[in-house]
């Protein structure tokens, strides 16, 4: 522990806020980026340095630097990013901030002391009957624990509770009118039974209500009148949320983020214009069809995410958001949208997507060339003969944006080797990702002299296509993904380059991979996907890895069996074994260490390395 606090105290003031009040959460608790930066916009942690930043770019960046530092792990749970804290940390971070973070069970709450000066409380509902809630209710105002409920600026609650339970906390928070976050998580009963007493709320900056059932919100117009000064409302999957508590949604005129993914909702209102501090716009996973012409009033937007609704075009009066940065749209892969003349126009984008190359006019093309703030981008691409010369079009326009540092390529195409273009295509990308499929690796990714990220899917590979791969003289981290099985062991030699890859992830229907003396001369981190499949097509050369220290296998329950699975394992674990170096191997999860099999003189390699496997999709 006193390493850790060590650590701690050498963090930012301000990221050590945004970790500490994350020990309110239960432990093992998977947050989503949004969660995170939610949060600690509520309790006002995050502060834009000013210019086109955001607080979603601050919270990103803060995101960041804790798992960098080790304070999240990333976990990836059915395709999608989560970020959890370790068990001793999240005991790190209740302990640091216990002179104002309390974490409790309902169940054992009167065995705890609670200080006077508690500000930010959670309360893990495990027993969630009236008769328990009395009896915390009765506990919590004996004298020796007696908290002053108006004091209090944080309320969290997790877990399920019948109504009579949500009625007696109700009552016991009823005079917590100094309340900035409040956050009812997943609730399976109707929160106006914990809101119905309330006495203010004047000062809630922060409310999130997740509903897991239906029928529970539709007295909600009655509290949503009352947040005049809420800025983050958060309604994520509330199950039953339609269109009628959209009148009232748009009188919280202090609304600065607002989500309604994963909602009924099928409309935005014209009355959206009301919310003229809006600064995020979350209809992501919605029946929305149309965004309304009063969407140009909100001058404040800086992300609009429109993702997988019914929204078949962007409309014109989009362009006229002068601060918009974030730009979401699109079904994540299957297509994009119309995009409008004049897309130039959206000076100050960075992010955007989902762009269809069926779906662009030939100006629109030619214009996303000139988004000059454009960081990160996804498109769609085809595969008919005649969507060749405009898939080439899009990449080739694509690839002057002179900022760009990630693209997307969704869709099965096979672009040309060379982008029709007259000047160098990407200058400044540093990651790519193919999603899609291609036929093969295209000799223009050879050009690509600042990418250190790739990430592609392709049906085969030849010499020549690892030739053009580990030529790229930045690379670090290559996930690469074998459609079809090979005919032949797929071979890296010496002469294919790779100088500086320190990550190779290999998925293919059969892991005949091999690799040769000198080959990937710094790659310390192997990971490889597993399936059912011919037993005698199985890697080898993997103790010639000089520098190698991790190893990670990978597969499904369903091939636990697989005579393919057993041998390649066995395989492997042989390597491990006889390699000069300390091995970790991972095999699903469950680690074992193989030492090294040298001197102690000599050092072993170093163990940081980049998670790619996340980025790998089973075909």
């Amino acid at each position: 522990m006193a390493a850790l606090t060590l650590s701690y105290d050498h963090l930012p003031f301000d990221q050590q806020q945004c970790f500490t009040y994350c020990g309110l959460f239960p432990e093992d608790f998977h947050f989503s980026s949004s969660q995170l930066m939610n949060l600690w916009i509520g309790l006002d942690i995050l502060q834009c340095a000013g210019g086109n930043q955001t607080l979603e770019d601050v919270g990103l960046r803060n995101i960041n630097d804790l798992v960098m530092h080790g304070f999240f792990k990333e976990k990836e749970t059915d395709g999608r990013l989560y970020f959890v804290m370790d068990d001793l940390l999240h005991d790190l971070a209740l302990k640091v901030a216990s002179h104002e973070c309390l974490t409790l069970h309902l169940s054992n709450a009167g065995s705890l002391y609670i200080p006077s000066g508690i500000r930010h409380l959670s309360i893990i509902i495990d027993d969630g009957n009236a008769m328990s809630a009395e009896k915390f209710k009765t506990e919590l105002r004996e004298p020796e624990m007696r908290m002053d409920v108006r004091h209090l600026q944080t309320l969290i609650l997790f877990g399920e509770m019948d109504e009579s339970c949500a009625k007696i906390l109700g009552d016991l928070f009823s005079d917590a009118s100094a309340l900035r976050v409040l956050h009812l998580h997943e609730t399976s009963y109707l929160a106006e039974s914990i809101l119905h007493n309330f006495s203010s709320f004047d000062q809630l900056r922060y409310l999130f209500i997740g509903t897991k059932v239906r029928g529970l919100m539709h007295r909600y117009s009655v509290l949503f009148k009352r947040l005049k000064c809420v800025r983050v409302l958060d309604l994520h999957g509330c199950k039953d949320l339609d269109n009628s508590a959209m009148v009232d949604i748009c009188l919280m005129i202090k609304l600065k983020y607002l989500s309604l993914k994963q909602t009924q909702v099928t409309e935005i209102p014209p009355e959206i214009s009301n919310l003229q501090k809006l600064e995020t716009l979350d209809v992501s996973q919605t029946q929305i069809s149309n965004i309304p012409p009063e969407i140009r009033k909100l001058q404040e937007l800086k992300s609009l995410d429109i993702r997988q609704t019914q929204v078949k075009e962007i409309p014109k009066e989009v362009l006229q958001l002068p601060k918009l940065i974030h730009l979401h749209f699109g079904q994540s892969g299957s297509f994009g949208v119309k995009l409008p003349a004049g897309i130039n126009q959206l000076e100050s984008v960075q992010v955007m997507g989902t762009v269809d190359s069926r779906e662009c006019s030939e100006s629109a093309i030619k214009e996303i060339s000139e988004l000059t703030e454009l960081r990160e981008l996804e498109v769609v691409l085809y595969d008919k003969p005649e969507d060749m010369e405009r898939n080439d079009k899009l990449l080739s326009s694509v690839g002057k944006s002179s900022n760009l540092k990630s693209l997307t390529i969704y869709g099965d195409s096979n672009p040309s080797d060379k982008l029709p273009s007259e000047y160098p295509n990407f200058p400044q990308l540093e990651k790519l990702k193919v999603a899609g499929r291609f036929v093969k690796v295209p000799g223009w990714i050879g050009q690509l002299s600042t990418l250190s990220t790739l990430v592609i899917r392709v049906c085969k590979v030849e010499a020549n296509d690892l030739t053009i791969i580990g030529g790229l003289p930045c690379l670090r981290v290559l996930a690469l993904e074998l459609v079809a099985v090979p005919r032949k062991q797929v071979t890296i030699t010496s002469s294919a380059g790779f100088a500086r890859l320190e990550v190779f992830c290999f998925d293919c229907r059969v892991p005949w991979v091999s690799f040769q003396e000198k080959a990937m001369p710094n790659l310390k981190h192997l990971q490889l996907q597993l399936y059912r499949g011919p037993a005698d097509k199985v890697p080898s050369g993997i103790m010639l890895l000089e520098l190698l220290n991790t190893v990670i296998l990978l597969y499904s329950s369903k091939y636990a069996a697989s005579d393919s699975v057993f041998e390649a394992v066995a395989v492997v674990r042989e390597n491990a074994a006889s390699h000069a170096n300390l091995i970790e191997l991972s095999i699903n999860g469950d680690t074992e260490t193989f030492p090294s099999n040298i001197g102690a003189d000599r050092c072993v390699a170093g163990t940081e390395f980049v998670n790619a496997g996340s980025e790998i999709e089973e075909v």
